[in-house]
Order: C-alpha cells, then structure tokens, then sequence
C-alpha cells in the first residue's frame, strides 16, 4: 500500500515564546525534538515517515525571529517568511539577487509560508535564497546553550542536507554585510517546469568601475554537494574589461570547474553544457544593473 500522506505518528506539540524557553527545550528533548517554521520541508518529511520526532517545536511565535531590520548590514530573522524578503528586496535593489531567487519559486505556498531560515537550513545544493546569500556573502547567527557564534554560509553548508550547525543550536538570524557602491546582482535558474527546484542555477553579484569589472562573486547551484562559490572563475574576471572574449573565457572555466551528477532531474552533460549560457545571462543582467 502506498504512503496516506497523512500523519501517522503521535508527536508533542510545543511553541516557545522566547529564545531562552526555546533553547531550554532543545536541551531537554535533544534530538527527539524537530524544528518546524514554515513547515514546507518539515511536514511532507513526516508525511512520507523520512522523520519522526517525539517533539515538534514551532519557533514562530519567537518575535527575534520574525524582524527584519538595517544598521547597515541587512539583519533578516530566521523565521521571517519568504513572501516578506521577496517584499523587502522588491523595494531594495541592492539585494536584486535575492528578491530574484525569491521571486523564481512558483509554489505560492511555498512563498507564503516557508522561511529564509528553513531554506538555508534544509541545505539542498539547489536552494535558490542559499545560492543568492552566498554572493552576497551573507553569514548566519547560531545560538546554543553554549553561547552564540556567526558562521559564513559557505562554511555553514557541509554536503546535502547537513550543516555546520550543533546539536542544540538554531539560526537566530541571516546578517547580510553592507553592499559596495556599483555593484549590480542577478539570480536565474532554470528547472523542468515553472515552480520545480532549480535543474541549474546561477547568482551573480558585479562591482564595476565603468567597463571593467572591479571584483565580483559567482555562485552556481545544483551542480556539486553544496551550493558553490567559483573562486577560480571570480579570479580570472576580477579587474578585466568586460568583453564576449573575457566572457567566453569565464563560461568555459564554469563549465569545467562544477561537479554535476546525473539525477531524476537532469543529467550531468546537460547541466555542464547549460552552465555556460546560463553564467553568461546572469552576469550580463548583474552587469546592466550596476551601469545604471
């Protein structure tokens, strides 16, 4: 007989209010216990019985998760929902990149209901807010027990769906440094239909001083165990003049340095012929945003 997607197994239900009792409570129950925000992820996994914890702990009605707030760096609560960054960064050019990747999930539930935090903590390589954040060389509050620590988020990500986050920590908040002046930024991605995770995707943040590209941080996604940043492509195009020869250059070394599988999604051939055109569209509109 086929999964019910319904709830078969019995759980304790429990919101916390502040930081403190939430923190309590992953110290008592420990790995019994699961974190639920937006619960996109969450409950199709206790749908289809992949998880079964003893406690889900609903983190939304903690109001330090649920702000968004500027003091130069971008401040954005892990529990603050997707629906509300897409907003934020739609009156916020600065983060085109992100309010792109936002703006790439056709799942109106999703939008509305998921959050930044839970997209970044799910750790899928083809997580479109993660592969945006990365460029934007955001990092993550995590707080324990123990105390609190920020981590980079490319240090964050260690392999699918696992993280650099310790038994008993949650993400408090996803701080994104203060943007240089002229710097343009773009996300796409491409999948099987509108509203599928990404087959590929590409994130793209460009300084520029005129024609010649100052520095800038490339993202690819869904084509290695994380998403990744491409250090060796950033290198080749930083202080260059922006030319189809330059750009040519960038795109064969895309293609040559991600680590594409083949899955029920695409195949690893098709993603590595893909990435060149889909790099060279995504610096070409980070690159007209910083012209403006």
């Amino acid at each position: 007989m086929g999964n019910t997607r319904i709830l078969t197994r019995e759980f304790e239900y429990v919101a916390p209010e502040t930081m403190p009792e939430l923190l309590a409570l992953l110290d008592r129950y420990g790995p019994a216990a699961t974190i639920i925000a937006g619960g996109t992820d969450v409950v199709p996994q206790l749908k289809y019985e992949k998880i079964s914890p003893d406690y889900l702990i609903d983190v939304t009605k903690i109001a330090e998760l649920r702000t968004v707030r500027r003091d130069g760096a971008l401040h954005i609560g892990a529990a603050v929902r997707l629906r509300d960054v897409k907003a934020y960064c739609r009156d916020n050019e600065t983060y085109a990149c992100l309010g792109d990747a936002l703006g790439s999930i056709g799942q109106a539930q999703v939008v509305n209901m998921g959050t930044l935090g839970g997209n970044i903590c799910t750790a899928s390589p083809a997580a479109d807010s993660a592969l945006a954040l990365l460029v934007l060389e955001a990092r993550v509050r995590l707080i324990g027990s123990g105390g609190e620590r920020v981590v980079p988020l490319d240090a964050f990500f260690r392999g699918p769906k696992m993280t650099g986050m310790e038994p008993g920590e949650v993400m408090a908040e996803i701080q994104v440094p203060a943007v240089v002046d002229h710097t343009g930024s773009a996300f796409r991605k491409i999948g099987r239909v509108a509203g599928d995770i990404s087959k590929i995707s590409c994130a793209v943040a460009v300084q520029s001083d005129g024609e010649r590209c100052l520095s800038c941080r490339i993202g690819m996604g869904a084509v290695g165990p994380t998403p990744m940043r491409m250090p060796g492509v950033e290198q080749l195009l930083s202080g260059r003049a922006i030319d189809a020869g330059v750009m040519d250059e960038a795109a064969d070394r895309i293609a040559a340095d991600i680590s594409p599988l083949t899955d029920m999604r695409s195949t690893e051939f098709y993603r590595r012929r893909v990435s060149r055109v889909l790099f060279k569209d995504t610096f070409d509109q980070a690159w007209k945003r910083v012209q403006r």
